[in-house]
């Protein structure tokens, strides 16, 4: 065989063997992981569940209240629904409320606004925006009916109870001598119906029975259309299901001149 003089053999050593992870490695800190290349373990083991940000650092979830606010303000109609429903229970919770029969018209259709007035009011909206947002709840009132309602506000801030107060004292007057906003009225106790029934019967303070009997006084007391459909929608307060579907919308027609 031939000789390989001078050339020196070029050994290569042996490659040196990698540790095995220890037993410590899934206990590893946050910050070990992290430059590790890996992420930090959830410390409550709860699946997608993010940390919470302690100082309200840049990307921190803006909170309940916030995301609501904004909600409303890219959709006036928000959970109007159930604002609506509050409002009349709010209604019905008053101490007083049995002893206030004859003012219970222009207090039932005060509480069913407030929830788009209040709102508007505070935020100096035009009536057209009120419209808009009254037809969330199927209410169309004209724009004359409208600008009636929000003429005791103008340059003025109020919010909550002061707004509900004065739309009171506005229907009161506004009702027996209106004739236009009397029959608009009387179409929204009719639309809110349902509505109205519910809230009396969540409350403590009444029932049907006499929300039946209240409520067909106190729409005689205000003269006009209400007066002319007071027994009829007394008996509205008693029906149910498709029976009161079918009358509602019948005397939604007969209101309407249809």
């Amino acid at each position: 065989m031939p000789e390989y003089k001078g050339r020196p053999l070029n050994r290569r050593d042996p490659p040196t063997p990698v540790p095995k992870p220890s037993s410590d490695a899934t206990t590893a800190s946050p910050t070990t992981a992290r430059e590790r290349g890996q992420r930090s373990p959830n410390p409550r083991g709860e699946r997608g569940q993010r940390s919470p940000n302690p100082r309200g650092e840049r990307g921190q979830r803006p909170s309940t209240t916030r995301v609501e606010k904004d909600t409303r303000l890219r959709n006036p109609g928000a959970g109007l629904k159930d604002r609506t429903q509050q409002s009349l229970r709010g209604f019905f919770q008053r101490p007083l409320v049995k002893k206030m029969a004859s003012v219970l018209i222009p207090g039932l259709i005060a509480a069913i606004l407030l929830p788009v007035f209040g709102p508007a009011i505070a935020a100096g909206a035009a009536a057209v925006t009120v419209q808009n947002s009254l037809k969330l709840l199927g209410i169309d009132l004209s724009p004359e009916t409208t600008e009636k309602l929000l003429k005791p506000f103008e340059g003025k801030q109020l919010e909550g109870s002061d707004v509900q107060a004065i739309l009171e004292d506005t229907l009161k007057n506004l009702l027996p001598e209106d004739k236009q906003v009397n029959e608009e009225a009387t179409r929204v106790v009719i639309v809110m119906m349902s509505e109205i029934k519910q809230a009396a019967v969540a409350s403590s303070n009444t029932d049907l029975e006499w929300l039946r009997t209240s409520l067909e006084t106190s729409l005689k007391e205000q003269g006009g259309k209400m007066a002319e459909m007071a027994s009829k929608l007394s008996a509205l307060v008693e029906l149910n299901g498709e029976k009161f579907k079918a009358d509602r919308e019948r005397l939604i027609a007969e209101v309407n001149g249809q």
